[in-house]
């Protein structure tokens, strides 16, 4: 079987090229389906420990932070991919982003299909998620692809020769490649094909683990590659492994049964999941400690940033009666002092502007996603220089 006249399948497990996957499933038709949590910490996000294990279940199937990364002297790769439905609960908060609500509006009042649902695997269009692919550094924009294969030119336009000019196999450009999943739902991926004479992992490094909610598992910024933690990770050139979920909290039994070793640096961003709930906070306060010992105990090495809630827009969308959300930063600085970890003011990230907003409430879009990441980096830097100077 060949896509096209010129691809043919690569000689290579595709498990061994990805990257952000603690584990994998494979089933008889060798599909693969990424995980990015280990069994025993899908126990505890589905059970009686988690606020909320049925909407914990959904998102922990997602691939947010999981890649396909290899080199390669193709000019042209697919990817065999297999794209879940929807999960309801991406629906629930995609479906506050204005177009969004306004399209969602009209399908229900007519028999059209759905747009924006892949279970027909007839859809390109997909502006809220979909796989992206980093050539060379280069992001490309992210889309959902059609049928069972994922297309991705790794010509630059800028320095293309022009079509039809191919090299002769084993004298192509190198280019590596990284092919971003999606992060609002789930996939499974087979055989990939290429034009070139080899495909091969590239080299993992130093690893950013992030334990986030909805804004870190990468909602409303439209491209994978795009979430604050991808840019974070890009920038720093680390390994990322993204656990964030929608609606999480400071859950110490999260972490129970992960094994992933060397892990540089610890982002910890969590908020939103507080926002709308009645809680307690005594609880949240043992929870955010509860939380830095299982870090600590984990990886004592790796330098831990622990992030107040990212600013939001509470005049639209205030707190619940009963929440704990606007004491966090406060319960946060107590929780955090006898560990080592670094508290980053999360209001300072990105600027106080609904424009930045996707959802128009609690949501960054592209760009406040990319200021969020950049004022990271530049905290990390500046911080980590700080502390090397001392110790000189």
């Amino acid at each position: 079987m060949m896509y096209g006249d010129s691809l043919q399948l690569a000689d290579v497990r595709v498990s061994r090229l990805l990257r952000g996957a603690l584990d994998v499933l494979v089933d008889n038709d060798g599909w693969i389906r990424p995980r990015r949590f280990a069994n025993a910490q899908m126990h505890a996000l589905t059970s009686c420990m988690a606020w909320h294990p049925g909407l914990f279940r959904q998102m922990a199937a997602t691939t947010a932070g999981v890649r396909v990364s290899f080199a390669t002297d193709a000019t042209e790769v697919a990817l065999e991919v297999m794209v879940d439905a929807e999960p309801s609960a991406t629906a629930a908060i995609l479906n506050h982003i204005p177009e969004r609500a306004a399209m969602v509006r009209e399908v229900a009042q007519t028999s059209a299909p759905m747009v924006y649902d892949l279970r027909d695997h007839s859809v390109v269009y997909g502006p809220y998620d979909g796989f992206s692919a980093q050539v060379d550094g280069r992001v490309l924009d992210a889309v959902f692809p059609r049928f069972d294969r994922l297309h991705v030119s790794l010509r630059d336009p800028r320095t293309d020769p022009g079509e039809g000019i191919v090299a002769l196999p084993g004298l192509g450009m190198r280019h590596e490649v990284e092919i971003w999943l999606p992060c609002l739902r789930g996939c499974a991926i087979r055989g990939l094909w290429t034009n070139g004479s080899y495909v091969e992992p590239l080299s993992s490094g130093p690893k950013l683990l992030v334990l986030g909610d909805s804004v870190g598992q990468g909602f409303c910024c439209g491209n994978p590659a795009r979430a604050f933690p991808s840019l974070v990770a890009q920038g720093l050139n680390l390994d990322l492994v993204n656990q964030s979920l929608s609606r999480q909290v400071f859950q110490p039994t999260s972490l129970l049964g992960i094994q992933l070793d060397d892990v540089e640096h610890v982002v910890v961003e969590f908020g939103l999941g507080y926002k709308y709930e009645r809680c307690s906070p005594t609880v949240a306060a043992q929870d955010v400690r509860g939380l830095m010992v299982e870090i600590g105990q984990r990886w004592p090495m790796a330098h831990v940033w622990v992030i107040t809630p990212l600013w939001n827009d509470l005049k639209k969308a205030p707190a619940a009666k009963g929440s704990c959300y606007e004491a966090l930063p406060r319960l946060i600085a107590q929780g955090i002092r006898r560990y080592g970890a670094t508290m980053v003011d999360g209001l300072g990230l990105m600027d106080h502007s609904t424009t930045l907003l996707r959802d128009e409430r609690d949501h960054p879009g592209a760009k406040g996603h990319e200021q969020i990441a950049k004022r990271l980096i530049k905290t990390m830097r500046q911080v980590n220089n700080t502390q090397t100077e001392e110790v000189k």
